[in-house]
């Protein structure tokens, strides 16, 4: 079963931490959706990005970054990771931005296919 959410989805107040953490802990595939707006926002170093590190490198979780528009994301604790659409381009810089969201179709159902077949 896919569950997707985001942080606007979680309940505020004392709560949001505890959900975020749960949701995390759950997650096989976090998805990054890496933009300029994403690394200058005040979650991008907060735990929860952390814990979705840990889970990776663990092998709990994979997190793929999904870069968006041009960023230098490289140099982020997420710079080591695989991300989509291939080679990194952005979604913006692609003439197509079709074949962008189905090169990252592709790549996810890839992840998808691992997993499964574990």
């Amino acid at each position: 079963m896919i569950v997707g959410w985001h942080d606007g989805e979680v309940s505020p107040g004392r709560e949001w931490d505890s959900e975020i953490k749960e949701r995390i802990d759950r997650a096989h595939i976090i998805l990054l959706l890496v933009s300029q707006d994403f690394l200058a926002s005040d979650h991008y170093y907060e735990k929860e990005m952390k814990r979705a590190l840990e889970r990776h490198e663990a092998g709990e979780a994979h997190v793929i970054p999904i870069i968006l528009r041009p960023t230098h994301w490289e140099i982020t604790p997420f710079g080591k990771l695989q991300a989509l659409p291939t080679k990194a381009k952005p979604v913006t810089r692609w003439s197509n931005r079709d074949e962008a969201f189905l090169d990252i179709v592709k790549g996810i159902q890839r992840v998808v296919d691992k997993l499964t077949s574990l």
